[in-house]
């Protein structure tokens, strides 16, 4: 485990066994829905330093998986660490893969960017997907703002009633990280919205889990057509 990886509370006991069980868990949710050897090659979103792909060698080789992320020190140690393929942003000029993907995967992606980078993203996802391909991705819902906005910081239970008529209106909401100079910060979005933005790019819902991910977020399940 690398020490910047910000998924990661500590290296204690009780902190790197929750590290893992949220992978394990988003394994979970995938198997349900096809075979490993099918699924490939596979593209993890958002990889950062690893949290899911480390578990995701052991039913896919190397060679077949690609993670993706901004943070190219955490896309360099994915590469060193497990033997995988590697870009930046999915959405960058000149970022090219060798075959479509038959398995992708945005865990905590779209639960903090703003409208238009969603809309890219899943845009994107469709270019470099194959038919039949499985698009396994999380979001902050409507539990997210009901239980868990003290979590997220002490700024964030004051703008309840603020998320929730933009959920209400625009089904989607975004509040920019004040410290962030970039567009990153805390996003929600409705199921609804999630699953006609992604009918608009050529993907079906297979199945929707509401706080599917560690009791907080939600998973949406989606396959493309044919």
């Amino acid at each position: 485990m690398h020490f910047n990886d910000l998924m990661l509370a500590s290296r204690g006991a009780g902190p790197v066994a929750h590290y893992n069980a949220v992978a394990t868990q988003m394994l979970g949710h995938i198997e349900r829905h096809l075979a490993w050897p099918a699924a490939t090659p596979v593209i993890d979103i958002g990889s950062g330093y690893g949290r899911f792909v480390r578990h995701l060698v052991d039913h896919v080789t190397a060679s077949r998986i690609w993670v993706c992320d901004t943070d190219e020190a955490a896309v360099a140690f994915c590469r060193a660490a497990f033997g995988v393929e590697g870009c930046g942003s999915i959405t960058g000029p000149g970022t090219t893969f060798p075959e479509p993907f038959g398995l992708v995967v945005a865990l905590t992606v779209l639960t903090n960017l703003p409208r238009p980078a969603v809309e890219a993203i899943t845009a994107r996802i469709a270019d470099i997907t194959r038919p039949g391909a499985l698009v396994v991705l999380t979001t902050h819902g409507w539990d997210s703002v009901q239980r868990h906005l003290p979590s997220y910081g002490s700024q964030y239970p004051a703008l309840r009633e603020h998320i929730s008529k933009a959920l209400e209106a625009e089904g989607t909401c975004f509040v920019q990280y004040p410290h962030h100079c970039d567009e990153i910060g805390m996003a929600w979005h409705t199921p609804e919205f999630v699953r006609s933005l992604f009918d608009e790019n050529r993907f079906e819902l297979v199945e929707f889990i509401q706080a599917g991910l560690d009791d907080h977020q939600d998973v949406h399940v989606f396959r493309r057509r044919t």
